[in-house]
């Protein structure tokens, strides 16, 4: 088995609450992901049901590395015990962390559903296969 000279990039799946939080994370270790989404726009799917309130405070629905990522440009949780809806989590925190992570992922592909991987992957993805 050979090893590859120089480290492969780490995908992540969605660009929601938890896509974003999983980039963040691997941004705090120093690496580049690429960021896979379904939808066009950060928060997609949460946009559709943005009237509808999340089942768990703010607390426990923004990722400490997030929060870390956050905490310079002077975000902070609203309303640590409220629940938000899904109108807040994209205004208030998913379009920060998008800003903010956007500019160090090496790229957010939009991959529509019965499309297959996007060309600017398929390549890096077979290549890695073989």
């Amino acid at each position: 088995m050979t090893t590859p000279s120089s480290p492969l990039p780490v995908a992540v799946i969605g660009a929601g609450p938890v896509g974003l939080a999983a980039a963040a994370h691997r941004l705090a270790r120093g690496e580049t992901p690429i960021v896979l989404a379904a939808g066009a726009a950060v928060g997609a799917f949460i946009r559709q049901w943005s009237h509808v309130r999340f089942f768990s405070p703010w607390k426990y629905t923004v990722d400490s590395a997030s929060v870390a990522l956050l905490d310079p440009t002077g975000w902070t949780i609203p309303y640590p015990e409220s629940a938000p809806t899904g109108l807040d989590i994209v205004a208030r925190c998913l379009r920060s962390s998008s800003a903010l992570v956007g500019g160090a992922v090496s790229g957010l592909i939009s991959v529509q559903r019965g499309t297959g991987w996007p060309d600017s992957l398929r390549g890096l993805v077979l290549e890695q296969c073989h």
